[in-house]
């Protein structure tokens, strides 16, 4: 009911919004986009989009996992059904995959009570409303970095841009559709960090240690991606002065996790600016730790290790 047109036309716009929802594009046929009254109030849509949008954005390598475990379940099945004996399989959760996994669901959780108590205009809303809350989970699964949005963003309040400019900047997971930094590289920052605090001078995930190598990506990624978004926040405000610098740091963090979502409207920011967005774009895409890789990397490998020496911090 909410597609117009004869068959086809629904066909194709079903298609469409299903491919763009899997891959986080966030493009729509819609004029008027998916904040449109008739689409806010068709929760079941709004489920099959965020679906998929999960799907796309959790990894492939879960993904994959998550079929072993159905195809394990439905042979389990066949075999129960016929009489024979159930085959013996153990489905291993890689560490790099718990995190993934955990770390969404954290995401999706706690970004949707915080859209919903931001939104909602108190922290305890004294009744719990289901359009409203159906929003707030809509935005936080879209916000990392489907682009897709029921809402308006140039009415959010400053708590809500500055959480989706959070989860923008976070993003999906390794081997997704998605863009950001990725849910692995912000889990493993805070673990070490959390493991530094307690005096540890390792870090263990489970029954695994994370090597240092991994541990210097993700604050490498981290590093750079503030680099890079900082730059080019200071290039906006210098091509268009007059806007919000909220709604330019939101622009930036847009176009590089990829996300599509846009306050300022950038179709009306100066070509500089835009120029700029492109710049941002192309190296979230890609990352920006690969990007410099490819002008600062040598081929060479040290056949000797100086001696290790501590340097005072803080």
């Amino acid at each position: 009911r909410t597609l117009e047109g004869d068959w086809m036309h629904k066909t194709h716009n079903a298609v469409f919004h299903a491919v763009s929802a899997f891959c986080n594009a966030g493009f729509s046929v819609n004029p008027q986009g998916f904040d449109a009254l008739r689409l806010q109030s068709n929760f079941s849509l709004q489920f099959i989009l965020c679906g998929l949008v999960i799907l796309g954005g959790i990894g492939f390598p879960l993904l994959l996992y998550f079929y072993k475990i159905l195809k394990f379940g439905l042979k389990s099945l066949c075999c129960r059904a016929i009489g024979r004996k159930r085959p013996h399989e153990v489905l291993l959760l890689a560490v790099g995959e718990r995190l993934a996994l955990h770390t969404t669901l954290v995401l999706l959780v706690l970004g949707a009570f915080l859209y919903y108590a931001f939104e909602a205009g108190s922290p305890l809303p004294d009744a719990f409303n289901l359009s409203e809350g159906m929003a707030a989970f809509v935005a936080s699964v879209n916000a990392r970095t489907s682009g897709f949005s029921m809402t308006d963003p140039g009415g959010w309040s400053y708590p809500t841009v500055f959480l989706t400019i959070f989860l923008m900047w976070v993003g999906a997971s390794p081997g997704s559709t998605g863009g950001g930094i990725k849910t692995t590289t912000l889990a493993v920052a805070v673990k070490t960090m959390a493991s530094f605090l307690r005096g540890k001078d390792r870090l263990e995930i489970g029954n695994r240690e994370i090597g240092a190598p991994t541990i210097i990506r993700a604050f490498s990624v981290i590093g750079l991606s503030l680099a890079f978004i900082f730059a080019g926040f200071l290039l906006l405000m210098i091509f268009d002065p007059a806007r919000n610098p909220a709604h330019l740091l939101f622009e930036c963090v847009a176009a590089f996790s990829t996300t599509g979502l846009s306050i300022a409207g950038t179709i009306t920011l100066s070509p500089h600016s835009q120029v700029v967005l492109m710049i941002l774009m192309f190296v979230g895409r890609i990352g920006p730790v690969i990007v410099l890789s490819g002008f600062l990397a040598t081929q060479t490998q040290n056949l000797y290790r100086l001696p290790v020496e501590d340097i005072k911090i803080n």
